[in-house]
């Protein structure tokens, strides 16, 4: 007995495979906020595209080639916010992104990179949800 095994599965699989090899390749850019989770006491909140346009919600952040680490934002949730001038880095499956200042603030955050977009998930030691936001390139 033959059994038909789809290759769409294992497409999409050599796909991410192909993107995680190759991160610094592809994050560089400009992105932008579109979506996002947070979990400030004990209740999950999910902030869709709509409200974030509607209520002027944003946060943009650059990675530019040479490691430079930019953001602009108006969220409640948020991260480095004294530091002008950061630099980040791939390590695995995380973002990290350093304070060049000496302020001593850094970020951690699991990453997953997508044909057109990237994730970031940010959790507490408790594992309760700080941030799990969804980004799309923008074009400069």
């Amino acid at each position: 007995m033959s059994e038909t095994i789809s290759s769409l599965p294992c497409n999409k699989w050599v796909r991410s495979v192909m993107l995680f090899l190759k991160p610094k390749l592809i994050i560089p850019g400009k992105w932008l906020l579109y979506e996002y989770y947070s979990e400030p006491e004990d209740e999950l909140l999910h902030y869709q595209e709509n409200y974030l346009k509607e209520n002027n919600l944003y946060w943009e952040i650059v990675l530019e080639h040479g490691g430079l680490f930019q953001q602009r934002s108006n969220l409640p949730v948020r991260f480095l916010n004294d530091c002008e001038i950061c630099r980040w880095k791939i390590s695995g499956i995380y973002l990290k992104i350093k304070d060049t200042q000496g302020l001593n603030s850094n970020e951690v955050f699991q990453i997953a990179i997508l044909k057109d977009s990237v994730r970031l998930l940010k959790k507490d030691i408790s594992g309760r949800i700080i941030f799990f936001g969804f980004f799309r390139k923008q074009e400069f």
